[in-house]
């Protein structure tokens, strides 16, 4: 069965390492990371990236990702805080 994992890089739910572990009970399954991301990465996707990634594994699920499909995940722009209140 085609299997896809999504971590947000920031996710403190569910972890990125913890993510790993559920993604080695599947053969073959793909597990990406999304850089400066949180958990359930793909809803309310303001970056489109996460969702994008959904969407393309959805629509192909047989068809491996490539590095054209993942581009962004690496390159989500970071979360910025305020110094103070």
């Amino acid at each position: 069965m085609p299997t896809l994992v999504l971590s947000g890089e920031l996710d403190s739910i569910t972890t990125p390492k913890e993510a790993g572990f559920v993604t080695s009970e599947f053969p073959d399954a793909r597990h990406v990371i999304i850089a400066n991301s949180f958990h359930v990465t793909a809803e309310d996707d303001t970056d489109l990236c996460a969702s994008a990634i959904l969407r393309t594994f959805v629509a192909h699920p047989n068809r491996r990702l490539t590095k054209a499909d993942l581009h962004c995940a690496s390159r989500v722009p970071p979360v910025r805080t305020s110094g103070g209140y």
